[in-house]
Order: structure tokens, then C-alpha cells, then sequence
């Protein structure tokens, strides 16, 4: 390899490593502004104008265009329960595309959160889970472009997750089986 050729591969991994930073520094930003009341001022410009978030049990439904997502943030609390959040992701896993215009990450979720319990009265709750993320570079930007959310863990704080995994939605198992994967 000669040395044009060698400063051309680190170009490219110093980009793809910029790249892999920004993106970093993007989930960050996302998750203070969510942690800010679900500031749509601040979470609506992070995505793409087509993008979408989806979110599986026991949130359900995608949201799609900005105006969507605008609404969904604005009306957080009506529309998951949740009141009050504190995000940490966890552990990224990010692929930037070859061309440098498209990426994919998962990250580990894990979340301190306040919501009603079935009564109504506030109780607060871990939350834990995956996201699993498309990203698009405009502009010499990132921005989300599709965000997967699959929660694995959502229980009161008192009870922990031995007594309820995902509330409301599986029951608490007496055993697990010797032929289940754990």
C-alpha cells in the first residue's frame, strides 16, 4: 500500500469514526431533550421530515413527518402515561453505510420514569429495553429516521421486575421451563 492509498483509508475511517461520534452525541441530545418534558422544540428538528418512531408493547403505534412526532411529544404523558423520565442509553452498536449517508445503531435503554399506576396515583418506575435506529445524513447533518422501541422491562420501582416484568402486559411467570433460553 502506498502512502496515497493509506491516507485515503484514513480518511475514510476518520469520517466513519466522526460519523459514529455524531450520531452518538445526536442520542444524546435526543435524550435530554426528552428528559426536558418531551421538548418537541428541541426533539422535532432531530428527525428526518419522513421519519417515524415505533414503539411496541406496552406503548403501541408509529408515528410518521414531523407533525406527527410533534404531537406524540407534546402529548407524552397522554399518550404513554409517562410523566417524568431520566434516559440512559447504553452500549451502541453503530454501522455507518459505506457511501457515509445512512447508518444503523441499537442501544440499551436504561430509564428512571414516573407514571400512574391503575389507580392513577403516581408511582415511579424502571424501564429498560432496546432501540434500534435508522439514521440519514442531511445536510452534513444526522437525523433519526426511524426509531424501533422495544421495551423489556417496565415495572414499579417498589416491586422490581421479579414480580412484574412489563406491566400490564405479561403476566409474571412462576417458572421458567429447562428448554428456555435465559
Amino acid at each position: 500500500m502506498n502512502v496515497e492509498q493509506r491516507l485515503t483509508m484514513l480518511e475514510r475511517e476518520l469520517a466513519r469514526l466522526q460519523d459514529i461520534e455524531a450520531i452518538k452525541q445526536l442520542r444524546w441530545a435526543y435524550s435530554r431533550a426528552c428528559d426536558d418534558d418531551h421538548n418537541p422544540e428541541r426533539l422535532v428538528p432531530m428527525f428526518a421530515a419522513d421519519a417515524c418512531i415505533v414503539l411496541n408493547p406496552p406503548f403501541s403505534g408509529e408515528v410518521r413527518g414531523h407533525a406527527a412526532l410533534r404531537e406524540m411529544f407534546a402529548n407524552n404523558a397522554r399518550v404513554n402515561g409517562i410523566t417524568w423520565t431520566l434516559h440512559y442509553y447504553l452500549q451502541p452498536l453503530i454501522t455507518v453505510a459505506d457511501d457515509g449517508l445512512t447508518a444503523r445503531a441499537t442501544w440499551y435503554l436504561w430509564e428512571l420514569a414516573r407514571m400512574p399506576d391503575a389507580q392513577g396515583v403516581e408511582e415511579p418506575v424502571w424501564v429498560a429495553g432496546e432501540y434500534f435506529d435508522d439514521y440519514v445524513k442531511q445536510d452534513g447533518r444526522w437525523k433519526f429516521q426511524r426509531i424501533d422501541v422495544h421495551v423489556r422491562l417496565l415495572c414499579p420501582y417498589q416491586d422490581g421486575w421479579v414480580k412484574t416484568m412489563v406491566r400490564g402486559v405479561h403476566p409474571p411467570r412462576a417458572a421458567a421451563s429447562s428448554t428456555e433460553n435465559t
